[in-house]
């Protein structure tokens, strides 16, 4: 019963990683914090036990317990502002950052973070200074929020969404993912639009030239108005895009 319990447990982390997605990040932090554990735990004990002849039992056990606690510490109080966030946007007239991913924060200055709300799958987030509002999307999901700190569920096509930019010009908001493309005035009511096929993990906004870029894994795609857009070829994956004006061009890495 116990093989057959842990044969099943683990077909099932397989398929859940193997389709991808909010699941397999869940699997992945899973296994991250049980290595963190075991690692923490044991893994000085193992080795002194191995390389120190006067290691004794009391001292095993106080490393055991020692390490858990450690682990357990650092979880709760310092891995929440450490490596679990997407993305960050900042609001010159909140003056300040807001960071989204597996926590929610926010920071004044973007070297103090506070932890804000519960946890959330929000992938990327921008802000829209004519409507006054941080626009974040992820995963066929969607909110909005006047202060950074609180943010309200929104419905959105579903998809996952990797990327969000904002054009005041147009006072209109893009979000695209894998393959999927969609358009909002306001961040509450969402319209589904045409994309070429293609894992898109950045977009951009020129005021220069009006029109947006998406970029990802070897794919590419350029619109002047969020919904008609033309695909371009690329040579390589880029995950990133910008507009810099001073060079009066789009800035992308890969």
């Amino acid at each position: 019963v116990g093989r057959a319990v842990v044969l099943f447990v683990a077909v099932v982390a397989f398929l859940i990683a193997y389709v991808g997605g909010d699941g397999a990040n869940a699997i992945m932090a899973l296994v991250e914090c049980a290595w963190a554990g075991f690692g923490s735990a044991f893994g000085a004990v193992m080795i002194l036990s191995v390389f120190w002849r006067r290691f004794t039992y009391r001292g095993a056990l106080a490393g055991v317990i020692a390490g858990a606690v450690t682990d357990v510490v650092w979880l709760v109080l310092f891995s929440g502002v450490s490596g679990v966030f997407n993305a960050v946007a900042y609001s010159p007239e909140l003056k300040r950052f807001v960071a989204v991913g597996a926590k929610l924060g926010i920071s004044p200055d973007g070297i103090t973070w506070t932890l804000r709300g519960s946890d959330s799958s929000m992938r990327a987030v921008t802000w829209c200074a004519r409507l006054g509002l941080f626009v974040a999307v992820g995963a066929s999901v969607c909110a909005t929020s006047s202060d950074g700190g609180t943010f309200i569920p929104r419905s959105i096509p579903a998809g996952t969404y990797n990327a969000v930019a904002y054009s005041p010009e147009q006072n209109l908001i893009v979000a695209v993912g894998d393959s999927v493309c969609a358009t909002s005035a306001d961040g509450v009511a969402w319209i589904s639009r045409t994309i070429p096929a293609g894992g898109y993990g950045a977009v951009a906004w020129s005021p220069e030239l009006m029109r947006f870029v998406a970029v990802g894994d070897g794919v590419s795609a350029v619109s002047s108005d969020g919904v008609t857009w033309t695909a371009l070829e690329l040579e390589q994956p880029l995950y990133s895009v910008l507009w810099e004006k001073t060079l009066n061009g789009f800035l992308a890495i890969g």
